[in-house]
């Protein structure tokens, strides 16, 4: 069960959470028998105290309404019966019907599509198959799914469910008599436009709103008028006067996003009170809430049966089962289903089942805590700063090394070279990484990888200009310009169509890994490679201490998100930065760099696989090419061989 607290609870957030406790209690939200979260779950869901959670069980336990069990927690007590639920005290009056609304026919999108940006779309390779798989069969397989004896309303199975889920999610007090299932949003607004409204009549929208309802009240006859949106959601002193409907989205603005206040929540209810316009409240997505304090739904503060509250699974399962549902008081929900008989008088008695099961099994709580992690996941990397992260890999990495190399007694060789170690933790570390931090959120992964391969025959000319390997015979000058065709057409149009300054940098960072080797070379040979690497990470952390400490208050919850992510990234930087300075020592720069950053085949395999990439067989060839042109390059001289054949 979802518990909401807010900063000005009055009593305190002991008694906040009391009381919510025994309202869902006595209301039936929480049956007997039924186990509460644990303390340090709830405490941690809600951002209190693990003693605030206790005080308010060790109140309702007090109180008979609840119980302890050792060894397995606090559960509702047996003997607890519900009171009656919660009924609107004065129905309102309905005006009369509107005439049967226009269908406005809408392109359909050209498939398939390359990339979808539609926002607020669930990804689709975490719809729960394997779990609703069995369920959809078995009730479809059910002798009496053919009788043509259903409600309108929906399925009783589901508008129970739906009444639970409610409850527990929301802390919205409903019974399955005020449900009313629909084939998704689009069909909840045009029931309602054609139930409330008439021709011409105002409906007072946010600016900007959602626009296929938008579209649903067009289609109606209606007129929809814009009302501004700020900080605080609906600006509510803006509303026309003669409305007859209001669309809102108070939990989170369809598309702006701020949230409705509760000093608006009320102006909004006594508005409609004294106007005796409907409110429709469509909470689409608030099942994903990124913010511990959240307000409840309008609904739970609707007193006088004016609100009428949406709801799906698109946001959470699928778009493409729609199913969805209208709350609304029994006398309104009674003209709403007789406009739903006339049009759509069957439901999909298979679905609508499977789906009150998957509700009923707790299934569907299940997947939204699995897919709330994922998706908070990439709001944590979409929302961490290239300095924090850089800051965070580059000290964890230090915090691994460095004893390693205090053990070993090797700390000692990195007094000397301060400078130089200052430089390359510079041009191998922050720099290529700040760079490609910026420009990876511009360019495709694959096409980022294609132009980091550069790297080993950029780190080939740096040689020979610095005079560190001055042979560069017929076969390196045929590998230059191998690799050089093979990136051309790696690239083809891509690097056209992309950001030129992010194209920028990616070469520059490219650059910089190709010259960090001949810094090693030159002034850090004689470092071991463990204590090279710890003091390089050292040396990273310390240059983005400060960065990292402007905007490092505001990252903590997408830090830890990402945690897991980071050690795995620390733990691999680690051990490829060692690899990479033996290899330098052993077998020269150039020939190590390509060792380490020929990665263009894979860059382009793992882009089309994990982000959907297009990945085609010129494009493979071309990666083949580069290849070929790298191991031309980093070959290798006879003279060098007869030195290793010798050896």
């Amino acid at each position: 069960m979802d518990v909401h607290l807010h900063a000005g609870d009055a009593g305190g957030r002991i008694s906040a959470l009391y009381r919510q406790l025994r309202e869902a209690i006595v209301a039936g939200r929480l049956r007997s028998g039924e186990r509460l979260p644990a303390t340090r779950v709830l405490a941690a869901d809600l951002g209190v105290a693990r003693a605030t959670v206790t005080a308010a069980y060790e109140r309702l336990v007090a109180e008979g309404l609840a119980e302890g069990r050792t060894g397995a927690g606090t559960f509702v007590a047996d003997a607890v019966r519900p009171l009656q639920t919660h009924r609107v005290r004065r129905p309102a009056r309905l005006p009369p019907a509107p005439p049967e609304a226009e269908v406005a026919p809408s392109a359909p999108l050209p498939r398939p599509l390359r990339y979808d940006l539609r926002h607020g779309r669930p990804d689709d390779a975490l719809f729960p198959l394997r779990e609703w798989r069995p369920i959809h069969v078995a009730e479809a397989a059910r002798t009496d799914v053919m009788r043509n004896d259903q409600d309108p309303a929906g399925d009783p199975a589901l508008r129970a469910a739906v009444a639970r889920h409610l409850g527990r999610s929301r802390g919205i007090t409903v019974d399955p008599d005020e449900v009313l299932v629909t084939r998704g949003t689009a069909q909840a607004l045009d029931l309602i436009a054609r139930t409330l409204l008439r021709p011409g009549d105002p409906v007072a929208m946010e600016s900007p709103a959602y626009p296929d309802a938008v579209l649903a009240f067009r289609t109606a006859r209606a007129r929809p008028v814009g009302v501004p949106v700020d900080g605080e959601g609906l600006v509510v002193d803006r509303l026309p006067p003669r409305a007859a409907l209001v669309y809102c989205t108070p939990s989170h603005q369809a598309p702006v996003g701020p949230v409705l206040s509760l000093p608006r929540r009320v102006g909004l209810l006594e508005w409609a009170r004294h106007t005796g316009a409907w409110i429709v409240e469509d909470d689409y997505d608030t099942e994903y809430r990124w913010a511990r304090l959240t307000l409840d739904p309008l609904k739970s503060l609707d007193a006088d049966g004016r609100v009428l509250y949406l709801g799906s699974v698109s946001k959470t399962l699928s778009p493409r089962l729609r199913v969805g549902w209208i709350v609304a008081p029994p006398p309104l929900l009674a003209a709403v289903v007789a406009v739903k008989q006339v049009t759509d008088p069957f439901a999909e008695r298979p679905v609508q089942r499977a789906l009150a099961r998957f509700i009923d099994e707790g299934r569907l709580a299940l997947h939204v805590r699995r897919t709330a992690a994922v998706y908070g996941a990439r709001r944590a990397v979409a929302e961490v700063s290239p300095g924090v992260l850089v800051f965070v890999r580059t000290a964890l990495g230090a915090a691994v090394l460095l004893p390693l190399a205090f053990r070993r007694g090797r700390l000692a060789a990195l007094r000397g070279p301060w400078r130089p170690l200052v430089l390359f933790a510079a041009v191998e570390i922050v720099v290529p990484w700040f760079l490609l931090s910026d420009a990876e959120q511009r360019l495709p992964s694959a096409l980022t990888g294609m132009l980091v391969s550069a790297t080993p025959m950029l780190a080939v000319v740096a040689a020979r200009v610095t005079g560190i390997d001055r042979r560069v015979g017929g076969p390196r000058l045929l590998g230059l310009a191998v690799g050089a065709a093979g990136l051309v057409a790696l690239g083809g149009g891509a690097v056209d169509a992309a950001d030129p300054w992010a194209v920028v940098e990616v070469v520059l960072a490219a650059a910089c890994y190709a010259a960090a080797p001949i810094i090693v070379t030159r002034r850090l040979a004689d470092v071991p490679p463990l204590t090279l690497t710890a003091g390089a990470l050292s040396v990273s952390a310390l240059l983005c201490a400060a960065p990292a400490a402007l905007t490092w208050p505001s990252q903590i919850p997408s830090m830890a998100a990402l945690a897991s992510m980071l050690v795995l990234a620390t733990v691999c930087t680690a051990a490829a930065f060692v690899l990479f300075l033996s290899l330098i020592t052993e077998i020269g720069p150039a020939r190590a760099t390509a060792i380490t950053y020929v990665n263009p085949v894979v860059a382009v395999a793992l882009g089309a696989l994990v982000l959907g990439e297009s990945l085609t067989w010129p494009t493979v060839l071309a990666g083949v090419v580069v290849l070929l042109g790298t191991v031309l390059v980093t070959r290798p001289t006879a003279a060098r061989r007869r030195e290793l054949v010798t050896a």
